[in-house]
């Protein structure tokens, strides 16, 4: 197998920056190592497959960076999940907290609007991402898994603990996302 064949095979379904970034440091190895391009290039470069599904674990694929960048087939021109993220929720939390003086609701409010604005300077993928996930753990934390508890009929001592788990665990599936999109942007951006 060439290194044609071997990059084709390797940087399947990925973006064309990651590719380019890929064959330019793969052919720059190859060089280095005084290796032939038409040359078996496995013995030098391993298993394309291999190789392929650790991109994987490193950038979004083309078809998941499309779906990010465009906010996918259901994409209505304007951005819903930002105007919900940045007013309508804080607005309802806000209404709630005055009305009935919930301080958990204030919190909320807090914590979306912290959330707007330190993410002001992000990529707008990665923006519209941040927001989306903290209004969803924010309205969860605060709607549904005391409702989800409270079904159950669990001792209520435990469910700061279980609420918490359950965010950590969400916070941390969206940063290792998050960290694949912002490599991938950084190709995307650096191949011209």
């Amino acid at each position: 197998m060439n290194a044609q064949q071997w990059l084709e095979r390797t940087t399947r379904d990925l973006p064309a920056g990651v590719a380019g970034r890929v064959e330019r440091e793969t052919r720059a190895h190859l060089q280095d190592a005084g290796w032939p391009e038409d040359a078996d290039v496995r013995a030098v470069l391993g298993d394309p497959e291999a190789t392929n599904e650790g991109l994987r674990r490193l950038y979004l694929t083309a078809k998941e960076l499309e779906e990010v960048t465009t906010g996918g087939s259901l994409r209505t021109g304007w951005n819903l999940s930002e105007w919900l993220a940045g007013l309508v929720v804080p607005a309802i939390l806000l209404w709630e907290a005055l009305r009935s003086g919930v301080l958990a609701s204030g919190l909320g409010v807090a914590v979306l609007l912290t959330g707007v604005a330190l993410t002001w300077d992000l990529h707008p993928a990665r923006r519209r991402q941040w927001r989306l996930m903290l209004m969803l753990l924010v309205v969860s934390w605060l709607n549904w898994l005391p409702r989800v508890w409270e079904y159950t009929g669990w001792p209520m001592v435990y469910a700061p603990l279980f609420s918490t788990l359950i965010v950590v665990y969400v916070a941390h599936n969206h940063l290792r996302r998050d960290a694949r999109l912002r490599r991938t942007l950084q190709a995307e951006e650096g191949r011209a």
